[in-house]
């Protein structure tokens, strides 16, 4: 049977920059170069709530969502940090429902843009950083938390570790920063730089391991607790996102040379996945780890599958693909693209893979054992 068919979710009328579920999958958030953010209630129908998130001047590049998922933030080029609400908008005076919802509330203003923002696991603070290299933290019941000081250039990634007791962030001048925020004033700790720009950090899920993606093509990992630094490999050209799978046993990583690669942490060996045709933006696991998500410029989202380290299918997009998650439960995927293109693909990971040697190697896989002790499972060669 073909598979079920992809669909848009209307709201934006520019390129898309970042999707987030929250955590019981029933809510998808988008930030726009429309100076828009949107929010859908998921699965969506016909009479289902939908809002756009009007009030930013500029662009605001990064959201970041509260763990109870009622409200999202933004950090915008606008010099402001904003919390939105995700709850249906008042009705007008004409008694139906407003698509446009008032304008988030301020709860930082920088005095240079703002392009990254992070929310710590628990919630309880919200650091977001400038162009200047300063890092706001902000506590969302009220009151400001300290200004982090140390990095120069614009700071173009934060992270919290899963335990919430360190924030790192990533500049342009490609420095890597720490800060124990479990001290009363927060001690800059500087890592070992590459003089290129930092594109995005990520921890491991047990938080003793930072990955960070840098225009110099390089993969990185630090060991958090030793400081030790670790480059586990190359890309032709920068890297783009970096990625841990749910069981941090292995990091994937995406460059703008079009390679999807992924590395075995234990071991320290790389393996190249394969290539798409242009830049890749993007990576997201499933939550189960067996297919890995990359969205590249090329117009496509390619899905590995990655027991076999095979690609399992390509998805094609009428735009430049530009961000792509999945939801909570594995079985949906959201994809964002130029154009105010945002678009939902069903995912069934035991169906059978589209692309040939992928099929080819699924149909050998198949154990003659199931099929009875008369039978036999004829396998054609697939063009």
């Amino acid at each position: 049977l073909p598979p079920e068919r992809d669909r848009a979710l209307p709201g934006h009328t520019d390129d898309v920059y970042q999707l987030l579920y929250t955590a019981d999958g029933h809510t998808l958030v988008s930030t726009s170069r429309d100076l828009s953010l949107h929010w859908w209630r998921l699965p969506a129908a016909p009479d289902d709530p939908d809002a756009s998130l009007r009030g930013h001047r500029d662009t605001a590049y990064r959201i970041a969502l509260l763990p109870d998922g009622t409200h999202v933030v933004s950090a915008s080029y606008d010099q402001t940090v904003r919390l939105w609400p995700l709850a249906p908008c008042a009705p007008n005076t004409a008694g139906t429902m407003d698509t446009a919802c008032p304008a988030g509330r301020i709860i930082i203003e920088h005095p240079s843009p703002t392009r990254s923002v992070a929310v710590s696991p628990d919630g309880q603070l919200i650091a977001s950083g400038n162009a200047d290299g300063e890092v706001r933290l902000w506590r969302p019941s009220g009151g400001p938390a300290p200004i982090l000081h140390g990095p120069r250039g614009v700071i173009r990634a934060l992270a919290f570790s899963p335990d919430g007791k360190t924030l790192a962030a990533g500049d342009e001048r490609g420095e890597l920063w720490r800060w124990d925020l479990t001290t009363a004033h927060p001690e800059a700790q500087r890592l070992p730089g590459t003089g290129k720009t930092v594109e995005t950090l990520a921890y491991s899920h047990d938080g003793h391991l930072l990955a960070s993606a840098d225009r110099d093509g390089a993969v990185r990992l630090w060991h958090t607790d030793t400081g030790a630094l670790r480059v586990l490999g190359h890309h032709e050209g920068a890297v783009r996102d970096v990625a841990f799978a749910p069981h941090d046993q292995t990091l994937a990583s995406a460059g703008e040379d079009g390679g999807v690669q992924l590395f075995d942490l234990p071991a320290g060996t790389g393996h190249l996945l394969g290539r798409h045709h242009e830049s890749v933006h993007k990576l997201a696991y499933a939550p189960d780890g067996t297919l890995l998500a990359s969205a590249s410029q090329d117009h496509s989202v390619r899905l590995w599958h990655l027991p076999t380290r095979s690609l399992h299918q390509i998805l094609w997009h009428e735009h430049e693909t530009t961000y792509v998650t999945f939801a909570p439960d594995g079985r949906t995927l959201a994809v964002a693209g130029t154009g105010g293109s945002v678009r939902l693909w069903p995912i069934d990971p035991t169906a059978p893979p589209t692309e040939p040697a992928a099929l080819r190697a699924w149909l050998l896989g198949l154990s003659t054992a199931r099929l009875g002790p008369r039978q036999r499972l004829a396998t054609p060669p697939v063009d």
